[in-house]
């Protein structure tokens, strides 16, 4: 094979683990929730929702670059297996990277008017302080993951367009479970590549999930809406995946066990992907339409298609 299909071959793949191709399937859960949360009625805007969906994605990208551009000392050290430390990549591409995809978020907020322009824009600011800065404190780096996953869930909300939608209850608990969930899975991989022991940690993603379930379905009743059996059947396969990842980390919660570094990586990003559960099932909770199904089943496909990717690529 000529050196230029190799090279662009091992170049197309870097660029794949370093923007952790499986996560990406993971971004459109929130502000496709946000959208159809934020309508009383029939779907409307979809227009709109695809700048939301574009915006996500790009300044989900953006961090993921940044994150490997910042942490280039630190990964030559503990993990040299990634994109950069290999040479597979130039710091200087990374970061030209993150600076396109970052402005190519922040457009296309514009569709979306002031708000949607505002909500974007301090999701890039936190974006890029969690990586310049937020990881060398714990709380305030998980705290901020937490915020830009909500965040892209009011982008969603934006691109609806609808002024009550701001005050619609299921839209705020959708946002506060959103981040608390993703608060939880980050808290338990900050030490994803040290020996420890997690205790509570390993808990916490399912007492998030099933305190937000708790909360949820009341309000899906108190607003005429008839939770379906879907919406209850993701919620259960939501609480089992973050179960099993509780008890596969049993063992090392009791010893200080080197194999932790192989066990829970792998398990932060099946957590990862079990937010589109949540979000397909709040979605699917909202209402009995075709289409909210059909949203919901294309939510399903991308957590498919996480795990396919999850075999060639880490997700954490």
């Amino acid at each position: 094979m000529p050196v230029g299909k190799i090279t662009q071959r091992i170049s197309g793949r870097a660029w794949a683990q370093l923007f952790r191709l499986p996560n990406l399937f993971t971004v459109p859960g929130e502000p496709l929730a946000g959208f159809v949360l934020a309508h009383s009625g029939p779907l409307t805007a979809w227009g709109q929702v695809g700048w939301a969906l574009t915006a996500s994605l790009a300044f989900y990208m953006a961090g993921l670059a940044w994150n490997d551009y910042y942490d280039y000392a630190e990964d030559l050290r503990v993990r040299p297996d990634r994109p950069l430390p290999r040479g597979d990549l130039t710091p200087r591409a990374v970061r030209t990277a993150a600076g396109v995809l970052a402005v190519l978020g922040w457009l296309a907020c514009i569709p979306l008017g002031t708000i949607g322009l505002g909500i974007g824009t301090v999701l890039l600011l936190a974006v890029f302080c969690y990586n310049r800065m937020g990881k060398a404190h714990a709380g305030l780096g998980i705290t901020l993951l937490g915020m830009c996953r909500g965040l892209s869930l009011l982008l969603g909300v934006a691109a609806a367009g609808e002024p009550q939608a701001w005050t619609h209850k299921p839209v705020g608990v959708a946002l506060l479970v959103t981040a608390a969930y993703i608060i939880a899975v980050s808290r338990l991989a900050r030490r994803e590549m040290e020996v420890h022991r997690p205790k509570a940690d390993r808990w916490a993603p399912l007492f998030v999930w099933s305190v937000g379930a708790l909360l949820f379905a009341p309000l899906l009743a108190r607003h005429h809406w008839e939770p379906p059996v879907g919406f209850l059947a993701l919620i259960l396969i939501g609480s089992v995946t973050a179960w099993r990842g509780a008890q596969a980390l049993r063992p090392f919660a009791r010893h200080r066990l080197p194999g932790i570094t192989h066990v829970l990586p792998p398990w932060i990003g099946r957590l990862i992907a079990a937010s589109l559960f949540w979000h397909a099932a709040v979605i699917m909770g909202s209402g009995n339409d075709p289409l909210r199904w059909i949203i919901a089943f294309t939510l399903g496909a991308c957590w498919l298609l996480n795990r396919w990717t999850a075999r060639f690529f880490y997700a954490s």
